[in-house]
């Protein structure tokens, strides 16, 4: 079989196009003037590139391969969104093929009494008797797969395998034929294929036709299999579990029964879009796919030239636009979010509407488009910028770019003075490497003299220099290193290392009263060590770049940008600019904080992320609002007091903290109000920047202040049910008392009230002791300790969140939870939440239609029990506490968040337990430890 997709399939003819005259149009581009090409050379370039990119699609197969894997990448994607419903599949042995009535005459009407709407044979049963045949005819519904095999008479010619001699005739049948392969990936099948002189149906195509969707005149000649139901997900089953019946109505009735044999001597497997890595795909699951693509009617169409040309056209017009008002940098970006859009319409046709758009063709063409499109425009612009770059370079020099660490003479003057001005030493001496030499000199002294060295060798490949570098850290010198040196005064040598290369030492003295100031002294020296190093490292690569830039030699001549100084200048001033710019936003973007800054005339000058994120959730507009809006919409305070507040801030200067009113956010807020000063100066009069009652602007801060209002909230709880509990104990300790006051107690009854009286103070003594225990602590967000939580809570806030879902599956949900439940041990951060939503999840997703999830609450002793059952599906028990409990990898995500829920709920003290029975649903329970219990 031929493993070539004929081109009339791959992509039909481009009716309407007229070669002369789009070549024509080309001709007519090229030759055009420069006044014409700056007016209308972006228009030619999008005809140019649509008509180029439509030509090579329609009559080449350059971007055949490439689509292929963009074809089959989004077939996984999607694959597992269709469940089959009308397909089984039943593998047998190959040792079957020799099977008679026994097997075959059996299992088939087995399938015919179950309701099988038609049963498919991938191959004719050789040792059967008449009888089995004459049925198979009577019934209509039985097809057979016939193989192409050599023609006795002429090798090279194909014919039909013959039928038996019991078949007593021809029966319904299909022509077996692979898969076509389109560069080793089995995406295609046909419905016919000629032999012996005729057309002859497939096997898929003679099964479909059967149908009443189809018919053999209406099918087209090749077809892509339609591989959503994904790889392994077919229903099958083995043929001995038919003989045994195994098979119940539900799986048989009005399936179509694809009948293969495993483990023949035919390929194995074969690879398709949606084969694992690393596995085949069986054939007898193609071939399903293939029945399956046929008798749902889901074939996926490819899109023709003349459709794409236009999408090309739509997408060169778009990008016209786009590139029209932005530089290459941006450009870029928009050209990405374009190619987002237009990969979100592919996944849409191809999910929706079942349309294969080429979507390597129209990234060819965008890609081919931007680079005609800015390279016209850098030829128009370049000589405009070349002008300006001089005049630049020179100006940001001046204003911007102050002296670098890497650029001064005086880098170890620096050094020393950070070293200064953060750690009180008092003598400080700096050495460097001798380029090419294993000695060191001096270079920098700070409170005493480079004579000061008593060492005269300056090799650091000997002691003490040795030394230091073998520890890679601080050594305290005991012999003298510095001359001078007075009785308290410690010695240091500290080398200089980064990536295993020298780069000097650092020697210095100490006095011991100012290095007990210093924790953990020899990390913060090893730590300066390291950053010196580090710096001077960069420092020393950063000079032999320089270098080679301003002598490039051969190599330099090999580059594009070439040896322009100007460009050179301009290009460093503005990559320390945009660094520093760079810097500041994401500092603020990297405040938790959330922040904005107003001027005085209401407009903004800044919104960091966190702003911008909480400014949606909260549904207000900050660049639409002045500041005095801002603050009464968060705040609810009138008008006329914020405009109070407003002055304040503004004339004296004054600060602010309001509690934020808000339905639209679970988060609990805090707003700040500050002024931010300004000194005004001649170069902001110049540039046209004006600062009234010297305020730059208004800060606004969001402090999110959930965390901590939690965090009280939970104590509150906490102290709340510990008072309940102590006055129910307290009361029973007043009846006590009361029933002591009776003369007629006797002396049994009075000793056993005493002892009741004894163990209810005794609890009460006991919560307490526990209570102080846990209201102690400082609850810390992002650690796993337990504490006592509200359990109904966590229930009703996994229901709440689980309604959607719910509806979804149109399960309903019914919470059994008592009015009052005592605390249990868990993590405060919500974690038995997510628990009890990951339990819910489970159950909802094997939960049948209009039935119910019901959450039961149990109390015992010291334990509570939150019970889930379901009326669904079910899984085998064993399966189910494998996935819950067992080591092995599941596939899941909602059983490895299951898994991972156990782990916590077992650190907290507590367990879960599961049942399960296929038919009627499953059962999971959180059991948890009760903090207060009698």
């Amino acid at each position: 079989m031929s493993g070539q997709i004929p081109r009339a399939c791959y992509a039909s003819s481009i009716d309407g196009f007229r070669l002369d005259g789009a070549f024509g149009a080309i001709a007519r581009g090229v030759c055009m003037g420069s006044a014409w090409r700056a007016r209308y050379g972006g228009l030619i370039y999008a005809l140019l590139t649509a008509v180029l990119v439509t030509l090579l699609y329609a009559f080449t197969g350059l971007f055949r391969y490439a689509d292929g894997l963009a074809y089959d990448t989004m077939m996984r994607l999607t694959a597992g969104r269709h469940q089959v419903s009308n397909m089984l599949l039943v593998e047998a042995g190959f040792a079957h093929r020799e099977d008679g009535d026994a097997t075959w005459l059996e299992m088939v009407k087995t399938l015919e009494n179950l309701g099988a709407a038609r049963v498919v044979f991938t191959f004719v049963p050789e040792h059967v008797s008449a009888d089995f045949y004459a049925y198979a005819r009577k019934k209509g519904n039985i097809i057979f797969g016939r193989r192409m095999i050599s023609s006795p008479s002429d090798p090279e010619a194909m014919e039909l395998e013959p039928w038996p001699e019991k078949a007593g005739g021809d029966l319904p049948y299909g022509v077996v034929v692979m898969p076509v392969a389109e560069y080793g990936v089995y995406r295609w099948q046909r419905t016919h294929v000629r032999a012996e002189g005729a057309l002859h149906p497939t096997l898929e195509a003679a099964a479909a036709a059967l149908s009443s969707r189809f018919k053999h005149a209406e099918m087209p000649e090749i077809f892509l299999i339609n591989y959503e139901m994904g790889a392994g997900q077919f229903p099958r089953m083995s043929l001995e579990r038919v003989l045994k019946g195994g098979a119940i109505r539900e799986l048989i009735a009005g399936r179509t029964i694809l009948i293969g044999l495993s483990g023949t001597s035919e390929i194995p497997g074969v690879q398709t879009p949606v084969s694992l890595p690393g596995f085949l795909t069986p054939l007898l699951e193609v071939r399903g796919a293939a029945i399956y693509t046929l008798l749902s009617g889901r074939i996926v169409r490819q899109m023709g030239p003349v459709l794409l040309f236009a999408c090309l056209l739509a997408l060169m017009f778009v990008s016209l636009v786009l590139y029209h008002w932005l530089d290459i940098r941006r450009a870029t970006l928009a050209s990405a979010v374009v190619f987002g859009l237009y990969l979100a319409a592919v996944w849409y046709a191809f999910v929706s509407l079942l349309l294969w758009i080429p979507v390597v063709a129209l990234v060819s063409g965008q890609v081919l488009y931007f680079i005609l499109f800015f390279r016209e425009k850098a030829l128009a612009h370049e000589q405009t910028m070349r002008e300006m770059l001089e005049d630049l370079a020179s100006e940001l020099k001046k204003r911007v770019v102050p002296a670098s660490f890497y650029e001064t003479r005086e880098h170890w003057a620096q050094v020393a003075n950070m070293i200064y001005q953060t750690l009180d030493l008092e003598r400080l001496i700096l050495l460097e490497r001798v380029e090419g030499d294993h000695r060191v000199r001096e270079v920098h002294a700070l409170n005493c003299s480079l004579e000061d060295i008593g060492e005269r060798r300056r090799d650091y490949e000997r002691e003490p220099y040795k030394t230091a570098i073998a520890e890679n850290g601080p050594i305290q010198l005991t012999r003298p290193y510095l001359r001078n040196r007075r009785e308290n005064e410690q010695e240091y040598l500290v080398p200089l290392v980064f990536g295993g290369e020298v780069l000097g030492f650092w020697a210095f003295t100490v006095l011991p009263e100012h290095k007990v100031l210093i924790h953990n002294f020899p990390h913060v020296i090893r730590d300066f060590a390291h950053q010196i190093s580090e710096l001077l490292y960069h420092r020393q690569r950063w000079q032999a770049e320089h270098r080679q830039e301003e002598e490039p030699g051969l190599q330099g001549y090999l580059g594009v940008e070439g040896h322009d100084r100007i460009l050179r200048e301009v290009h460093k001033d503005l990559a320390l600019l945009e660094f520093r710019l760079a810097s500041l936003e994401n500092v603020l973007n990297g405040m938790s904080v959330a922040s904005i800054v107003y001027d005085l005339f209401g407009d903004v000058l800044q919104v960091n992320r966190r702003m911008e994120d909480l400014a949606k959730q909260l549904d207000i507009e900050p660049y639409e609002l002045t500041a005095l809006d801002f603050i009464h919409e968060l705040t609810d305070i009138g008008a006329e007091r914020c405009r109070q507040m407003f002055r304040e801030v503004v004339l004296e200067h004054g600060r602010f903290s309001l509690p934020v009113h808000s339905e639209k956010s679970e988060r609990v807020f805090m707003l700040s109000l500050q002024p931010l000063y300004h000194r005004e100066s001649e170069q902001a009069v110049e540039s046209g920047e004006a600062h009234p009652f010297a305020l730059q602007g208004i800060l606004c801060e969001l402090i999110d202040v959930t965390e901590m209002r939690s965090h009280y909230g939970v104590k509150d709880r906490l102290i709340e049910r510990f008072l309940f509990r102590m006055r129910n104990d307290l009361q029973g300790v007043l009846t006590g008392s009361a029933l002591l006051t009776h003369s007629e107690l006797d002396g049994d009854q009075r000793s056993r009230t005493e002892a009741l009286m004894a163990r209810k103070i005794d609890h009460v003594v006991d919560m307490f002791a526990r209570t102080h225990e846990y209201i102690s602590k400082d609850l810390e967000t992002g650690t796993s300790e337990v504490y006592p939580v509200d359990p109904r809570q966590a229930v009703v806030q996994a229901a709440h969140a689980l309604q959607s879902q719910a509806r979804r599956h149109k399960v309903a949900l019914q919470l059994n939870l008592p009015r009052f439940a005592s605390l249990v041990l868990a993590d405060h951060s919500g974690m038995l939440d997510w628990a009890v939503r990951t339990s819910m999840s489970i159950l909802l997703e094997d939960a049948v239609e209009n039935s119910t999830l019901v959450v039961d609450m149990e109390e015992s002793d010291r334990w509570l029990t939150i019970r889930c059952k379901n009326q669904g599906f079910g899984l085998p028990e064993a399966r189910l506490k494998d996935y819950l409990f067992g080591d092995m990898p599941v596939e899941s995500r909602l059983y490895r968040n299951m898994r991972e829920a156990i782990l916590r709920i077992r650190e907290w003290g507590g367990d879960v337990h599961a049942r399960s029975q296929v038919g009627e649903g499953m059962q999971i329970e959180l059991k948890l430890e009760v903090f207060f219990h009698d």
